[in-house]
């Protein structure tokens, strides 16, 4: 029989791993609201074209930068939203994956202190919570019933089409 009070070398292995795992998602979870701003530069300052590119879906095609463009798009809207508008900091939204930030665009960006309270309440929501129940949390507690959508999108800058997955909010009654 093992004696309990031992830790085995697998016990600290995993133990290392899942640090490190957390680690990563970490520096993962900011580090997309960085290349939204750097794809918005790029995009909104038409500094594709310095590339040898025409359009802005062709740049994020390179095989230099290779993301897809649909991709580029909600990293560019979680920046525009959740640093810009609600000025928060990459550091504060790290504990909290895109996809679920994605489900809060919907939150009304305004001055009002109210506003930040809500804010500040559903950022601690979906660090809290599944993606399946924030979901429900957000169509029990506001009347929302969040779905995903494909929507063909123009380039603002470029006119490029291209499909995207959005979030979208429908009232309901609860």
């Amino acid at each position: 029989m093992k004696n309990p009070m031992v830790i085995s070398a697998d016990a600290v292995k995993i133990r290392d791993i899942i640090g490190r795992i957390r680690q990563i998602k970490t520096d993962v979870a900011t580090g997309y609201f960085h290349l939204g701003q750097l794809l918005k530069e790029v995009r909104d300052n038409q500094l594709y074209h310095l590339h040898g590119h025409d359009t802005f879906d062709s740049f994020c095609q390179d095989p230099d930068i290779d993301i897809n463009y649909p991709l580029a798009f909600r990293f560019i809207r979680l920046y525009e939203f959740f640093i810009l508008e609600c000025r928060r900091t990459p550091e504060s939204l790290s504990g909290i994956e895109y996809t679920k930030l994605e489900m809060l665009l919907f939150l009304d960006r305004d001055d009002k202190p109210s506003a930040e309270k809500t804010i500040d309440h559903w950022l601690g929501v979906a660090k809290d919570l599944r993606r399946v129940d924030l979901r429900k949390a957000v169509k029990e507690e506001m009347g929302l019933e969040i779905r995903e959508t494909i929507t063909l999108l123009k380039c603002p800058t470029c006119g490029a089409e291209n499909h995207y997955v959005k979030f979208e909010k429908k009232t309901i009654q609860v």
